[in-house]
């Protein structure tokens, strides 16, 4: 096939993203590959061509390989893969230009990849626990108590908007740089990353003593943690509700992961939750002592 005009060029690459194929799981009907930022950043980070915003375009091969590397592909997605790469490398290799523009090359990518932890909550003037402590554990690929700068740099890659802004490894690194700064951290701790963004105030902060609330104040913190309105508080809102307990009760270090992550167990041991993880709402006498005298003889 020969390509005459630009035009031509993308119309090819634009109807292979469109026409990517869909597979129907669990009921749903999902669009194929799942990738996220951190796969376009791996090839990103490998290929750029020094400071700059550009790749050789006899590297588009090799960074569509690593971008789609760790895809779990069934075998009619394979396909298609196949065929979406080398018409993408068709259309840049048919181009005189030595460069590619990976701005002009995620425009086309970008359909391939997971919504992200800051996808919802962008923009907001500020940011709950919940939404943070979402934001934190997504980009805390490690799962430990700390954030390296390549986790910090997918993370400003998210929060930017503009594709020549989120190609361009200059602002890139000084974003990741000024974070990293920002809170007051090597390597950033859950408290550090709290820093990064406008936190608004504690519901807890409106209660003397949490540990008294009559249930008309309890029923109204727990909605406030169950932010998706499912009725039930788990995963990132249980996390967020025991680090604020622990913060209102003078815990000495309440946004450790590793103390929040055994207070959970505890919880878990004492009967506070139900067996797939939520919040017993009939125990929140013994959620809200978290941190407290009587709490801390019982739990490590």
């Amino acid at each position: 096939m020969v390509l005459k005009t630009k035009k031509e060029k993308k119309a090819l690459v634009a109807d292979a993203v469109d026409q990517r194929p869909k597979r129907y799981w669990e009921g749903e009907e999902e669009i194929v590959p799942y990738l996220t930022s951190k796969d376009f950043l791996k090839a990103f980070k490998k290929l750029r061509v020094r400071d700059t915003t550009y790749i050789k375009t006899k590297d588009v091969q090799e960074f569509l390989n690593i971008f789609f590397g760790g895809t779990d592909s069934q075998e009619n997605e394979a396909i298609y893969l196949t065929k979406f790469i080398k018409t993408f490398v068709t259309y840049y290799t048919h181009s005189k230009a030595r460069w590619v523009d990976l701005a002009d090359m995620f425009r086309y990518l970008e359909p391939f990849l997971l919504p992200h932890a800051f996808s919802d909550v962008r923009g907001r003037l500020k940011y709950s626990s919940v939404d943070v402590m979402q934001i934190w554990t997504y980009y805390n690929d490690d799962h430990t108590d700390t954030m390296d700068g390549d986790e910090i740099m997918v993370f400003v890659f998210d929060m930017l908007q503009n594709p020549k802004q989120r190609c361009n490894p200059k602002i890139i690194d000084s974003l990741t740089a000024k974070l990293i700064e920002l809170s007051g951290e090597e390597e950033v701790t859950l408290r550090g990353f709290s820093k990064l963004l406008p936190l608004e105030d504690s519901i807890m902060d409106q209660y003397k003593d949490i540990t008294k609330l009559d249930r008309k104040a309890t029923l109204r913190v727990l909605a406030f943690y169950d932010q998706n309105d499912e009725g039930a508080i788990d995963g990132c809102e249980l996390y967020a509700l025991i680090k604020d307990v622990l913060e209102s009760n003078g815990h000495k270090d309440p946004y450790n992961m590793e103390v929040i992550l055994e207070k959970q167990e505890y919880l878990k041991e004492a009967g506070c939750l139900t067996p797939s993880g939520a919040l017993d709402y009939t125990k929140t006498d013994i959620v809200f002592a978290l941190g407290t005298e009587k709490a801390s003889e019982e739990v490590v």
